[in-house]
């Protein structure tokens, strides 16, 4: 399995090792500026107070420091941990965004294909009964499932959803056809209004398509 975090952690590193060295050479810089204008202590003459003062004031004046570098690459490192980590999590969300988006065009697809061969049927149907309908209940729920996973696949994305109205559609769609056989009136059927409920759905797809792609 390639790791994608590779270069990045790389990178990291590089950039604190050079960090690192370029501290050392700056704080031995420092260090030597330091002593010679603020030291409080010059070995002009050599006895042991003045060696044993001479490297207390030396070993202080290098904690110091090497304590303000130990701060700065702290500083350093976290602010590298959450750039790493606002890249990846960015990277991360650009990734499921395209993947939502190849797999939303397909589920569309597949409705739309649904739906228009519905149309299709409707528009030959000679007689319907109860059997009849029932299929074309079918057909919508199947679309409507589709739908629902588009929606649970967006809202975990980014907590919105996209086929509210064509679910709202279908359910009516479904409510009707329910209506007709429930009230027996299958003889009454319109099939122009239902044919024309279904367009609405197809369009309403079409729409949604376009949003999502942009």
């Amino acid at each position: 399995m390639i790791d994608t975090n590779k270069g990045n952690k790389n990178s990291i590193w590089q950039s604190f090792g050079l960090l690192f060295v370029l501290s050392i050479v700056i704080s031995a810089l420092l260090f030597f500026l330091f002593w010679y204008f603020l030291g409080t202590i010059r070995v002009k003459t050599i006895n042991v107070d003045n060696i044993r003062q001479y490297s207390q004031d030396m070993l202080s004046v290098a904690g110091s420091i090497f304590t303000v570098i130990g701060y700065f690459l702290t500083i350093f490192q976290l602010w590298k941990l959450r750039t790493e980590q606002e890249t990846v999590a960015k990277t991360k969300a650009e990734i499921e965004q395209e993947i939502f988006k190849i797999t939303t065009f397909r589920y569309i697809d597949k409705a739309r294909n649904i739906l228009q061969d519905l149309f299709g049927i409707i528009e030959k149907e000679d007689s319907f009964d109860k059997k009849v309908l029932s299929g074309y209940i079918d057909k919508l729920h199947i679309v409507n499932n589709i739908l629902t996973e588009i929606d649970a696949n967006k809202h975990a994305i980014d907590g919105s959803v996209v086929c509210k109205n064509c679910q709202e559609l279908i359910n009516s769609c479904i409510t009707s056809f329910s209506n007709v056989i429930k009230e027996r009136t299958i003889e009454e059927i319109d099939k122009i209004t239902h044919k024309k409920d279904i367009n609405s759905i197809i369009q309403e797809l079409i729409r949604v398509n376009s949003q999502i792609r942009n």
